[in-house]
């Protein structure tokens, strides 16, 4: 492959750029999983890997460091995938094209994958240097991490000693995250039966339509419904600045269709992922409305103005597309929007002390139309678990309803941890000796490996060391890559003091 950054003594970048040309999506990280348990064959390194991926490498302690207590370093290998609306990008296949600009290193319309990949790069570097000086290190590479912390969940713990862990998927630096809030992830599902869209001249079920059967063809009317050109984000990161959800505005403008006639959902899709605020989505609809211009023009004047300071361009707009052979019933669809129009999403609660901080927020991921169900891609997340509890079962009351149910897929605690530990102390020297300046730790409304990791150890002193990555989880992704540099020496640093 051709490389693209400077690798002389930085062997992390390199690993970095394997890292993107190897594909590694959540539940797809199988390629990435085996290229590190070649690496470790290659090396003659202790390791193991099961049967979802994880891969777990030990490597023995450097000269004088033998009788030093061993160190576990973290990192999750899978990555969001998002691309750019007008991106042919096959994430399933293609590397990610990387290219610098301004000091940032990016991926050419998609994500870089820098959450989590500067951090599994990181513990390569580590583990191919015979010249470090560290305690005996456990590196753990865990699958899953995007999609509900599903690896932890499948590790056997009894092959791992440490009790003290540098995780590395971090994101700013010199600001290690001291707490991460507790998740509940899943679906909403609302079984639905789909019927023919047009009888043999007409259409059925819509109330402006002539119900006889001889009504011509041209009387019913197809139409794609766009949104778009939204910020999206991270659910966590990004949830307390008041972006536009797609799914919300698609649900809003079927609405305001319905005000001037029936309507009939063919299709209808949204958002990539629950960890995500989505920033695209799309359905077609059937209906006697011969002209939806003014609905449409209404509510992308109003989309426009309502988040003119937080999303770059939305946008809401309408085509006729060629008849669908299905569609679900008037009164399906009604329900299906009333109920996604009940739907909060967004931040639900900020901390006293800092109102830009989100204690309790949900998000609304993803919505689609499926084979016979309509389903919610949905997330909690707290500081406070009595929340938890409350806006469940709020949402469980709008599913009996509109007659859906709930299907969990993951759950997993947060953690807290606490400035003086001997881990942050040892971080707090390192940085201090590199910069002269004091950390800065935060609390994140994110969820980690690392509540999962301590609760499986029975308790690890925790640190979080990471570069400064921005907008991850969107296409506009970047890695500064003097600040990756950086926190490579400080890993490599704390380690030396252990």
């Amino acid at each position: 492959m051709k490389y693209i950054l400077n690798h002389e003594d930085k062997p992390y970048r390199k690993f970095f750029e394997d890292i993107a040309s190897i594909p590694h999506e959540s539940f797809k990280e199988k390629a990435l999983s085996d290229y590190i348990v070649k690496f470790a064959d290659d090396r003659g390194l202790w390791h193991h890997q099961d049967q979802v991926w994880n891969v777990i490498i030990k490597k023995p302690a450097s000269p004088g460091y033998e009788d030093h207590d061993p160190v576990m370093i973290q990192g999750h290998i899978d990555m969001v995938c998002v691309k750019t609306a007008d991106s042919d990008h096959d994430f399933d296949t293609d590397p990610l094209e990387l290219y610098v600009e301004d000091g940032f290193l990016r991926a050419k319309n998609t994500t870089l994958g820098a959450d989590c990949g500067h951090g599994i790069s990181y513990m390569l570097a580590i583990l191919d240097d015979k010249s470090l000086k560290h305690p005996p290190l456990e590196c753990l590479f865990t699958v899953q991490e995007e999609v509900g912390v599903g690896g932890p969940k499948h590790l056997d713990y009894s092959l791992l000693t440490a009790k003290r862990l540098i995780f590395t998927d971090s994101m700013g630096e010199g600001a290690p995250e001291m707490s991460t809030t507790s998740v509940l992830g899943g679906n909403f599902v609302k079984p639905v039966t789909f019927e023919p869209a047009v009888y043999k001249g007409g259409i059925v079920g819509l109330s402006n339509a002539v119900a006889s059967l001889s009504e011509p063809v041209s009387q019913v009317h197809f139409y794609k419904i766009s949104v778009g050109g939204l910020a999206g984000g991270h659910a966590a990161v990004d949830i307390n600045k008041g972006r536009a959800n797609a799914v919300s505005i698609l649900a809003r403008t079927a609405y305001e269709l319905m005000k001037a006639g029936d309507i009939k959902l063919c299709s209808f899709k949204a958002g990539t992922l629950k960890n995500n605020i989505p920033n695209t989505g799309e359905m077609v609809i059937c209906t006697a409305l011969s002209d939806v211009s003014g609905a449409i023009a209404k509510m992308d004047a109003n989309i426009k103005a309502e988040y003119r300071e937080t999303d770059p361009t939305p946008f809401v707009k309408a085509e006729t597309v060629s008849a669908a052979e299905r569609s679900l019933s008037a009164k399906t669809t009604a329900e299906i929007i009333h109920w996604v129009m009940e739907i909060p999403t967004g931040c639900y609660m900020a901390s006293h002390d800092d109102a830009s901080f989100p204690l309790t927020s949900r998000n609304m991921g993803t919505a689609e139309l499926m084979e016979d169900k309509f389903v919610i891609g949905y997330m909690f997340r707290t500081s406070v678990k009595s929340h938890l509890e409350m806006l469940f079962d709020a949402q469980m009351v709008l599913c009996e309803i509109f007659g859906a149910s709930w299907e969990k897929e993951y759950d997993y605690p947060g953690y807290v941890s606490e400035v003086g530990t001997p881990m942050y102390n040892t971080y707090e020297a390192v940085y201090r000796q590199f910069t002269g300046k004091e950390l800065k730790p935060i609390r994140i409304h994110a969820g980690t490996d690392v509540g999962s990791l301590i609760e499986g150890m029975g308790g690890l002193d925790v640190i979080g060391i990471g570069p400064n990555t921005y907008k991850f989880h969107t296409p506009e992704e970047a890695l500064d890559l003097a600040s990756y540099d950086r926190a490579y020496r400080y890993i490599t640093g704390v380690l030396e003091k252990l």
